[in-house]
């Protein structure tokens, strides 16, 4: 291994650990020092532990560019993923003209939207759920150690925008 794959992986690393520490510590200082949950919510913390929950979780939302409900809360129909660099160009104004440069959203369960914050976490200029459907070399090792569950992780992930 080189030492740019190994500094990416560390760097890739430190992006999730950080995150990590600092939604645990949010939510620890709410708490009493001595409140007996503590240690639990500690636990869920774990780098592991949390990632696969939210592999989990992540069935609950849907990334989509194009969102029906703030059209209008009654609307019937389905929002979409479709990154405006895939669409094509036409004569008219249109999502296309906006490139690689867009920030999608989610749909879905409210809770799970902890997921998505992490999905968006910035590293070289991309989100890790770019570098996922990127198949980025070194963010499975940067996830765990374990090939075939950073494999199942970063299936559950990119399954998102399906």
């Amino acid at each position: 291994m080189t030492t740019i794959q190994t500094e990416r992986r560390t760097g890739l690393k430190a992006v999730i650990e950080t995150f990590l520490t600092e939604r645990r510590d949010g939510k620890l200082e709410g708490m009493a020092p001595d409140d007996p949950k503590r240690e639990a919510l500690r636990a869920t913390f774990d780098k592991e532990t949390w990632i696969n929950d939210a592999s989990r979780r992540v069935a609950q939302i849907q990334a989509v560019t194009h969102s029906l409900k703030p059209i209008h809360p009654d609307a019937r129909g389905s929002s979409t993923y479709a990154p405006p660099a895939d669409l094509p160009a036409h004569g008219l104004l249109g999502s296309y003209c906006l490139g690689a440069d867009f920030d999608g959203d989610v749909v879905g369960n409210a809770a799970a939207l902890d997921v998505f914050k992490f999905l968006k976490l910035p590293f070289e200029g991309q989100s890790l759920l770019a570098l996922m459907l990127a198949n980025d070399p070194d963010l499975p090792a940067a996830l765990t150690a374990d090939p075939e569950q950073s494999s199942a992780w970063i299936n559950a992930f990119t399954s998102i925008t399906q």
